[in-house]
C-alpha cells in the first residue's frame, strides 16, 4: 500500500486506537462516579489537560516545561500528531 491508502490506513488505525482509549477513560470515570452530572464533572480537568497540550492548540515547542511529560501520555496527541496533513507521504520499498 502505498500513497493514500497507507496514509488512510494509518489515520484509520490511530483515529481507532484514540476512540478505544477515550472510551476506556470514560468507563472508568463513570464507574467511580453516582450519576451523569458526576461523571462529566469528573472527567472534565483530564479532558481539559489532554486537549490544552494535543499540539493543536498549544505547540509542542511552546508547552512549559513542568507539562513536557503530558504528550508523552496523551492519545489525542499522537492522534492529532498522524492527521492527513502531518502525515509523511508513503513511498514504495526501494528494489534491492
Amino acid at each position: 500500500m502505498y500513497g493514500l491508502a497507507c496514509g488512510v490506513l494509518m489515520f484509520g488505525v490511530v483515529s481507532g486506537l484514540c476512540i478505544l482509549t477515550s472510551a476506556a477513560i470514560f468507563m472508568a470515570v463513570s464507574a467511580v462516579s453516582k450519576n451523569f452530572e458526576q461523571s462529566n464533572q469528573l472527567v472534565m480537568p483530564i479532558l481539559t489537560v489532554l486537549f490544552l497540550f494535543s499540539g493543536f492548540f498549544v505547540p509542542a515547542n511552546k508547552i512549559p516545561a513542568m507539562w513536557k511529560w503530558v504528550p508523552d501520555v496523551n492519545f489525542i496527541y499522537y492522534s492529532c500528531e498522524r492527521s492527513p496533513p502531518s502525515l509523511p507521504p508513503c513511498h514504495p520499498p526501494e528494489p534491492g
